[in-house]
């Protein structure tokens, strides 16, 4: 893992975000991409160089009840944008073009 953090309010993770040039995990997902599966809308595989690295944004899948989940959705709004957002720090900061 190059980079990750966790959103955070009152002590519930919200979402998190992560950066790495692992090659298994670079590799599961462009298998599971070649194959048609659903890799997420909130997953981006960038070229680095010689390298590539996989960028991502996740929900916590357990721990919050569902008000939690409604408050993280109502924060998080405009989640595309901070996705986005989140890639180009990435690509500028690592050097990167898109993949």
């Amino acid at each position: 893992m190059l980079w990750s953090c966790i959103l955070t309010r009152d002590r519930k993770s919200l979402a998190g975000f992560s950066i790495t040039q692992h090659p298994q995990l670079i590799d599961e997902f462009s298998r599971e991409k070649r194959k048609g599966a659903d890799v997420g809308e909130w997953t981006k595989l960038l070229e680095c160089g010689e390298s590539e690295t996989l960028v991502q944004m996740e929900y916590p899948d357990e721990g919050l009840d569902e008000d939690e989940y409604a408050l993280a959705g109502k924060l998080l709004k405009d989640e595309r944008k901070m996705f986005e957002e989140f890639i180009s720090a990435a690509r500028q900061d690592l050097g990167c073009s898109s993949g």
